[in-house]
């Protein structure tokens, strides 16, 4: 698939190239949160043959995509939380994560939007609704004095 393969393009391309300099946290974080999005997308596409028996889905190359991706994603964040700040290297994390997984939806799996531009409307302002109250959540008192110190 197209869309997997260029997740995991990027996500290494950030990774190898952004892993320098002032914004190095937040741009492997991207590259992590990349790398999860290709293999969350892998996994909804695997999970089209659950009728087919496990062994088709485990012995699928996808499987063994969906393994590596979430692997490099897991190193690649735990370097993002080493050397960047924890609460914005988190947020960039789970933004690239979630806007190419649910992207997806629609891009590659061709799940429909509403019929009516009232029920698009409406779906927009519930995701802007999700996204303005993750922005507004605000950091845990600890990690916020912990940073202070």
């Amino acid at each position: 698939m197209p869309w997997i393969g260029g997740l995991a393009a990027i996500a290494l391309a950030v990774a190898v190239t952004g892993g320098r300099g002032a914004r190095a946290g937040t741009l492997l974080g991207v590259s992590a949160g990349l790398f999860w999005a290709a293999s969350d997308t892998s996994i909804k596409a695997l999970s089209d043959h659950l009728g087919d028996g496990a062994a088709t889905i485990l012995l699928s190359p996808l499987a063994a995509f969906v393994a590596l991706a979430s692997f490099a994603g897991l190193v690649v964040s735990a370097r993002s939380l080493q050397i960047g700040k924890a609460v914005p290297v988190i947020a960039v994390t789970s933004v690239a994560a979630n806007v190419f997984t649910i992207a997806a939806g629609p891009i590659v799996f061709g799940e429909p939007l509403p019929d009516t531009s009232l029920g698009v409307a409406l779906r927009m302002l519930a995701f802007a609704l999700v996204v303005s109250a993750a922005a507004l959540t605000p950091a845990p008192a600890r990690a916020a004095h912990l940073e202070a110190g």
